[in-house]
């Protein structure tokens, strides 16, 4: 019998394989096989063949295709430069919509191009590098007869406008970073290395992973999730810090305070790079062309006809729209803040695993605390938490081959919950005892998580039975 149960349950784990490789075929046949419907018909949207580019330059022998949006505005400003908006990743010229509409009632010309390997342009471009687009938006200026234009890069096209200004400077009336990526230490870890392990890691979770889940076609398609990550991974930012400090272009820093993908301390960080450049700190998220249209055309419009004149000089100033920032370190908030920018991120993790080692609510409460204000990435929150957890788990004699598993999953579900908890926590939780606001939510926080951690213990003691005390229980049990 023994023998018979372990062949019927190879047979099940054979039957169950053989239907998951017949559905993962399927799935891709049905994915390749698909036709996509037409785009609509959009009179403003043109298509431009133009050399393929590398982060070199031109790529000798093909061509690709980019698409843009082309908002020609009813009655042109005289002396108006047309304004190019460039988007992020993932994106596309679409995103513009709003803001270009703006920007036409002011008189402008405005045009929104797909980067190649986003929206209707080519799809399988030679490279996602920034860069590379930089040179491929310079050619669609030759192309369609543009001397010269305000150019301006939200998000991840920020490194686009950057790279244009450092290959053809001349060719930039202005530049506007809107929310916009720049140098290397504000991303993330702020560590080169470190960021392209996360895309590389990035990669085999969201654009291999699908391909092994036969989910025909309920994904985004694979070159939506190639070109998301391909242009983070493709990309070098650690040259655009020399780039911005011998930058001699007006440029227009605007950020939101609130942006939780590109940090306020970014917008600071590249105003003190960027000589000529004119900060302005409005109350936003990331989302600005979306959310804050109007407001964001009204100070591009400004700032634009300003230098429609060439000879109109740069003016070096900050304008500060937004609320207060709450001091979250009191007295000592500048110093606090700038010392855990500037930390490395193995430092990050090695306090967070010794603080989790010793009390991992603490732990989760300050990771949550910090991860929102992007004082500490994400991913080095969670390593840090995960590492503890093992290392605890294994002290206590609770290993099981599946523990590094659970430990992760821990980790990143707590992290989730946690940063959504505190955040909200933080920024509008009342006075407690006397504190300011941010650390009597942060308080509560830590409270909340420490009377879990004990109800948690609670019930896993056995109903009816005394607490242990002595030897044994601080060897076993004791945090």
């Amino acid at each position: 019998m023994g023998g018979w149960s372990i062949l019927q349950g190879r047979r099940w784990r054979g039957w169950l394989l053989g239907a998951y490789l017949v559905l993962l075929f399927a799935s891709q046949v049905y994915q390749r096989w698909q036709t996509q419907p037409p785009p609509p018909t959009d009179p403003d949207r043109h298509t431009v063949a133009l050399p393929a580019m590398t982060t070199h330059g031109q790529l000798n022998g093909r061509n690709v295709k980019v698409s843009y949006l082309d908002f020609v505005p009813a009655h042109a400003k005289p002396g108006s430069k047309p304004v190019i908006l460039l988007h992020g990743t993932p994106g596309n010229g679409e995103d513009f919509k709003r803001l270009a509409g703006r920007l036409n009632q002011l008189g402008y010309r405005v045009l929104a191009p797909d980067l190649p390997g986003n929206g209707q342009s080519e799809t399988w471009p030679d490279s996602y590098a920034m860069r590379a687009h930089a040179y491929t938006l310079l050619a669609m200026m030759d192309q369609l007869h543009i001397g010269h234009a305000h150019v301006v890069g939200w998000s991840n096209g920020g490194a686009v406008v950057l790279d244009m200004a450092d290959i053809a400077p001349d060719r930039l009336a202005s530049i506007t970073m809107l929310a916009a990526v720049g140098d290397q230490a504000c991303e993330g870890s702020g560590d080169f290395y470190f960021e392209h392990f996360k895309y590389a890691l990035g990669f085999g979770l969201l654009v291999v992973g699908p391909e092994l889940v036969p989910h025909f076609g309920l994904f985004p398609s694979l070159a939506f999730r190639v070109s998301a990550i391909r242009s983070f991974y493709d990309t070098d930012q650690r040259p655009l810090r020399g780039i911005m400090q011998h930058l001699n272009r007006p440029t227009l820093i605007l950020h939101g305070r609130d942006d939780v993908l590109v940090s306020y301390t970014a917008a600071l960080r590249h105003h003190d790079l960027i000589h000529d450049s004119e900060l302005v700190m409005i109350d936003a998220n990331h989302f600005i062309p979306f959310m804050q249209a109007d407001e964001a055309a009204a100070i591009m419009g400004d700032f634009f006809s300003r230098h429609d004149d060439p000879d109109s000089p740069a003016i070096r100033r900050t304008t500060i729209l937004a609320a207060p920032r709450p001091l979250l370190f009191g007295p000592y908030d500048g110093t606090v803040t700038d010392a855990l920018i500037a930390s490395p991120w193995w430092a990050d993790l090695a306090g967070v695993f010794v603080v989790a080692m010793i009390f991992p609510p603490v732990a989760l409460a300050l990771v949550g605390f910090l991860a929102p204000i992007n004082l500490i990435d994400f991913l080095v929150a969670i390593l840090g938490l995960w590492f503890a957890l093992m290392l605890r788990r294994a002290r206590k004699g609770k290993w099981t081959h599946w523990a590094w598993l659970t430990t992760l999953g821990i980790s990143v579900g707590g992290f989730i919950l946690v940063n959504a908890v505190t955040r909200y926590a933080v920024y509008h939780g009342q006075n407690l005892a006397g504190l300011p606001g941010e650390w009597g939510g942060l308080l509560t926080v830590f409270l909340g998580l420490w009377i879990i951690a004990w109800t948690c213990k609670r019930l896993r003691r056995p109903a009816g039975s005394p607490r242990p005390t002595g030897g044994a229980y601080n060897r076993t049990d004791a945090s």
